[in-house]
């Protein structure tokens, strides 16, 4: 036989066995995402919602019956101690019947005011602060004990939570929370669980009654945006720690219910059995079957034991 002739042969079986090779194991190359596994830090959460208030707000009563004359501020100002805040007139006289008219309009009783004798009263700040609410107007009229105006002492703000009691075990004193707004959907704001009640109560929702107890959050980071009355969602950080994680999409299940993953190795997938600890928003932990450094298929789906596997 011809040198040449052979060789052609010899190329013509080469190729033969190339297709042939690609056609039994082209079904089973997959290109397919992959990760290196490494450790993160995974959180578990309890989210609730609640208003934004002051922390400690000091309430100025009018110490009598009186009719308002003259307020000197308005919400959101700056005040400071002995400030001037607001005057009224003290009715001095005949307060028992002014009592039994005190849910009526101040414009359907001034004639009969305007004849009792009142004395000019001027209402000073009893500490430092900023203005939360002013609670009367001008020419209005206010009972005894009435609030007049509120300071808060302090400017830090609170959010006081209604938590199930079926999750109130995990809430601790001195916990992390990450708190967002759509009135402030734009600011990064943290706080910590600074008090729990020492009951419950039961409340009302539209699918029934629950048994909540009242947490109390304060935010840390306030700022000019976050107003009083807003709305919060509060999520409580109840547990977190630093573990190995891997996206949900990457754990498969047999039909016993037990999870591995695809591991590759030397270019070919591998099964591997995993058991998984607390779920975060998108991973899990795994606490045991993976190492740091494992590659493993981020979607599996498709892939079966020994595919051969181009990783993208």
């Amino acid at each position: 036989m011809k040198k040449s002739t052979f060789t052609i042969i010899v190329t013509l079986i080469c190729i033969a066995a190339i297709n042939i090779i690609s056609h039994m194991y082209m079904n089973k190359i997959h290109h397919k995402d992959v990760i290196i596994v490494e450790k993160s830090i995974v959180r578990e959460y309890v989210t609730s919602s609640g208003r934004i208030e002051y922390d400690t707000s000091k309430d100025i009563k009018a110490p009598s019956q009186a009719i308002t004359s003259n307020i000197y501020v308005q919400e959101g100002d700056t005040v400071q101690k002995d400030d001037i805040i607001a005057t009224l007139k003290l009715i001095k006289e005949d307060l028992d019947t002014i009592q039994t008219m005190s849910d009526i309009d101040y414009n359907q009783i001034k004639d009969y005011i305007s004849n009792i004798p009142t004395e000019t009263y001027n209402i000073y700040a009893p500490c430092s602060g900023t203005v939360s609410s002013v609670n009367t107007d001008i020419n209005e009229y206010i009972s005894q004990d009435d609030s007049i105006i509120s300071i808060d002492t302090n400017g830090n703000m609170n959010v006081t939570l209604s938590i199930n009691e079926a999750q109130i075990s995990s809430i601790e004193l001195g916990q992390k929370v990450e708190i967002s707004g759509v009135g402030f959907k734009d600011i990064e704001c943290n706080g910590l669980v600074t008090d729990i009640a020492k009951e419950a109560k039961q409340t009302t929702t539209l699918t029934g009654k629950e048994t909540t107890v009242a947490v109390k959050v304060g935010i840390d980071n306030t700022n000019e945006k976050i107003l009083k009355g807003f709305t919060a969602t509060c999520k409580i950080i109840t547990s977190e720690k630093e573990c190995i994680t891997i996206p949900y999409t990457a754990i498969r299940a047999d039909n016993n219910g037990d999870e591995y993953v695809f591991v590759v190795n030397n270019g070919m997938s591998e099964k591997r059995y995993i058991e998984c600890g607390i779920e975060d928003i998108e991973t899990v932990e795994v606490i045991s079957g993976l190492e740091c450094g494992d590659t493993i298929i981020v979607n599996a789906e498709g892939t079966n034991e020994n595919d051969y596997i181009i990783m993208e």
